[in-house]
């Protein structure tokens, strides 16, 4: 995975990668997002000098941002997105452990930790959260649900048949990207995605998790 870090607003962007050399077309996707979404230029970047970023050294000359480079060995100096980097592996890693899903659900715990981290207040921030510093206004709370507990998702709108269902026993697993709702997986079942409008959230979790579906669940229009 990849994490970009905003030393202004505390805000953190992640993004899951298959493979090393996909750094340089995720982070003109991300910078092409930021700038068009936030209208400010990416001015400078900052790395460790890994290998992944020694590739895109070139392009960012290229395109004119700056990147500054820490001294090898001075772990200090990437003091700020280190301390960050481990909060969010400690979130995930907490997130697995009290949802008692197995390793392979590490992507969505990682994502998921970025989302409620982002939406944390913090003293550096005046106790406000990066969300708001980053957004403008105050996240809904309300819309947090607990990672890996079971949930039923009103699903009679895509039944093909009246007599199926209206409701199936689902996992939480996290926010969608795509729309202002859920993800979650439905168990043992082929995998598809669609959104659903209705949500009923227990406190229960599963020990063993089978082959599941990939769901995205929407609650309400985007705020």
């Amino acid at each position: 995975m990849i994490v970009f870090f905003s030393l202004r607003t505390k805000f953190i962007w992640l993004f899951p990668l298959k493979l090393k050399s996909d750094v340089e077309k995720v982070f003109m996707l991300f910078k092409t997002s930021v700038e068009r979404q936030f209208n400010h230029t990416i001015k400078n970047i900052q790395s460790d000098w890994g290998g992944e970023y020694r590739r895109m050294s070139t392009l960012l000359t290229q395109i004119g941002i700056h990147h500054r480079r820490a001294c090898p060995y001075t772990h200090q100096q990437m003091g700020a997105i280190e301390r960050r980097h481990k909060q969010i592996v400690e979130v995930e890693l907490s997130l697995l452990s009290h949802s008692k899903l197995p390793q392979q659900f590490w992507e969505d715990a990682f994502l998921t930790a970025t989302y409620i981290i982002n939406r944390l207040p913090t003293p550096i921030l005046n106790k406000t959260s990066p969300y708001e510093i980053v957004y403008g206004h105050t996240p809904d709370y309300h819309f947090l649900k607990v990672f890996g507990c079971a949930c039923w998702p009103y699903l009679r709108p895509y039944n093909k048949h009246k007599i199926d269902f209206r409701s199936k026993n689902c996992i939480f697993i996290g926010y969608s990207l795509d729309h202002h709702g859920y993800n979650v997986l439905i168990l043992q079942q082929v995998k598809f995605m669609y959104p659903v409008m209705s949500f009923l959230m227990k406190t229960i979790f599963h020990i063993k998790v089978p082959i599941t579906t990939l769901l995205s669940v929407q609650t309400h229009p985007p705020q």
